[in-house]
């Protein structure tokens, strides 16, 4: 299977244009506040969305030469979504020709379907056919679910760094997996 499109019997995943900015958005918005409204305050939730998930935001990011977008498609319904960012490197990483996963995302009435299963194959897919040694991501301390995901993956905690979440400063996770 090449990058950009992926099928399975109900998943579809393939590569996001520019013209898929406001099916976009709405995942961005409804994804990231699923996963995080709960445990965080509705002013450092909106502080943040209302900068990081705008279309113009989002059409500026699909545009980045180095930024690729994947849409998840379950019974033909945009479910998920994942960026990956080229050659974004860390400190601790810096010799290493290094990807990052920048985000990663199912609605939560998927979750179990095997719809982060299926971006994850399509990000590692990439990142191995352009010859990156490294894929890393960052991911919230206290999401749990997510940090085990990733560690059946084979990624491995290896450091952290300050997120800011409106006026929050939250601690992530940074994982890695080696590619090589």
């Amino acid at each position: 299977m090449k990058a950009g499109a992926a099928h399975s019997i109900e998943v579809e995943i393939r590569q996001a244009s520019v013209a898929d900015a406001d099916l976009l958005l709405d995942l961005s918005t409804h994804t990231f506040y699923q996963a995080f409204a709960p445990q965080n305050s509705s002013s450092n939730m909106a502080a943040y969305m209302t900068s990081a998930f705008t279309r113009e935001q989002l059409v500026k990011e699909l545009k980045e030469t180095n930024s690729v977008f994947f849409l998840a498609f379950y019974q033909g319904e945009g479910v998920g979504y994942a960026k990956l960012r080229k050659y974004a490197t860390h400190t601790q990483l810096q010799k290493a020709k290094a990807v990052e996963i920048h985000r990663l995302y199912v609605l939560k009435s998927m979750i179990g379907k095997k719809i982060g299963k299926a971006l994850m194959e399509m990000c590692l897919q990439l990142a191995s056919q352009q010859g990156f040694e490294v894929i890393w991501l960052g991911v919230w301390e206290h999401n749990t679910h997510a940090i085990e995901f990733y560690k059946k993956w084979g990624f491995e905690i290896f450091d952290s760094y300050l997120f800011k979440l409106g006026s929050d400063d939250q601690t992530d996770f940074l994982m890695k997996k080696s590619l090589v």
